[in-house]
């Protein structure tokens, strides 16, 4: 069944709904959001001046990886956006790097990265950015 959330008109794009299912995260106009699903707010994660996009929940909830395409990387922040933005991979001469999925225990996460015509397919462990992750 489709449920609308009661949210202001604007250009979302690439949302992703929590592990626990209550929030979702979403890139507005080159910035990350979150709202909660059963209270409809909009809550500002970023506010560097670096384009972020492609959010990616990690499986406990607490962060958010995502995209930096200016810088070629893949970053991460705290899904409550009190934390500061911690890179994780920079890649140069790609125009391609998005976060894909998780293992089941936290510990790596598959990304995408390249170009068009030869795109690529990687895997970051985790461990070393955050053993709680």
């Amino acid at each position: 069944m489709e449920e609308p959330l009661d949210l202001p008109p604007r250009n979302y794009t690439w949302s992703r709904i929590s592990p626990d299912g209550n929030r979702v995260a979403m890139a507005i106009n080159g910035d990350l959001w979150v709202s909660d699903i059963n209270r409809p707010v909009l809550n500002r994660v970023t506010t560097s001046d670096e384009l972020e996009v492609f959010p990616l929940w990690s499986p406990d909830g607490r962060y958010l990886v995502f995209n930096q395409p200016t810088l070629n990387r893949l970053a991460r922040t705290l899904a409550d956006g009190t934390g500061p933005i911690e890179p994780l991979i920079t890649i140069e001469g790609t125009n391609i790097i998005s976060p894909g999925d998780w293992s089941d225990d936290g510990q790596f996460m598959t990304f995408s990265y390249g170009n068009t015509q030869q795109p690529r397919i990687g895997v970051l462990n985790m461990n070393p950015v955050n053993n709680d992750v």
